[in-house]
């Protein structure tokens, strides 16, 4: 992988076009693709279930703190490609 670059592979891997450069970056993507709609991201985010007023997907998105990576990795249920092809990060 290129330094500082990491790819996440999901039910979506074929699609090459949405590439993000950070975890951020594709937070604020899907965002932007339901035009600020947060309870729509959430939705799309498997936190259909719990609370209508998605209260959960707050609550976790703060329980990570800065590891957004990892919320959208447990979120999706992605992986990163480095471990999917069982390669070691440095």
């Amino acid at each position: 992988m290129p330094e500082g670059r990491e790819a996440l592979i999901g039910k979506s891997a074929d699609d090459f076009v949405n590439g993000y450069k950070s975890a951020a970056q594709f937070l604020k993507g899907r965002l932007n693709h339901y035009n600020g709609d947060l309870n729509k991201l959430a939705d799309e985010m498997d936190y259909n279930d719990v609370s209508p007023n998605h209260f959960d997907f707050i609550l976790d998105l703060s329980n990570y703190g800065d590891d957004l990576l990892k919320f959208i990795e447990d979120s999706y249920n992605c992986q990163k490609l480095t471990s999917y092809l069982g390669m070691e990060e440095y």
